[in-house]
């Protein structure tokens, strides 16, 4: 997991790379979500850095005017794409994935370990109750008319 996470953030030619676009008109006004960022979706034309001109929808930050640039990140291709995990994000995938793995181990052994009580319990009891039906036949005396 840390190591796919490494080759996800990967920057430069040929994996992915910001860019500045250029806003070409303004957006409509948004109103964000509780605990969002407002960001819309505006026009936009971008050099790619083999020197194309590429032009396309790109999310930009609200109030963003016409002729203002903003950064973007591309891939290979030269198409808009998400950022790059930092370097934070990356750790601590790799830690959760590694907590998950511990968790998941300790769970198997543990219900190995309840199935294997289960059967030798089950075994123990069923010899238990042979020992006594053998105890009640050889204790058992012969009543007397």
């Amino acid at each position: 997991t840390y190591e796919g996470g490494l080759r996800e953030a990967r920057v430069g030619p040929g994996f992915r790379q910001q860019v500045t676009v250029t806003a070409l008109r303004e957006p409509r006004p948004v109103r964000p979500s509780f605990g969002e960022a407002a960001t819309t979706m505006v026009p936009a034309s971008w050099t790619t850095p083999a020197g194309v001109a590429r032009t396309g929808q790109v999310q930009v930050p609200a109030g963003t005017r016409a002729g203002q640039t903003v950064p973007l990140w591309i891939d290979r291709a030269g198409d808009p794409t998400t950022p790059p995990p930092s370097r934070t994000d990356v750790v601590l995938r790799g830690v959760g994935m590694a907590a998950f793995v511990q968790v998941l181990a300790f769970l198997l052994v543990l219900g190995a370990v309840a199935a294997l009580r289960r059967l030798l319990d089950r075994r123990r009891y069923a010899d238990w109750d042979a020992a006594w039906i053998r105890a009640n036949d050889r204790w058992r005396r012969p009543r007397r008319p």
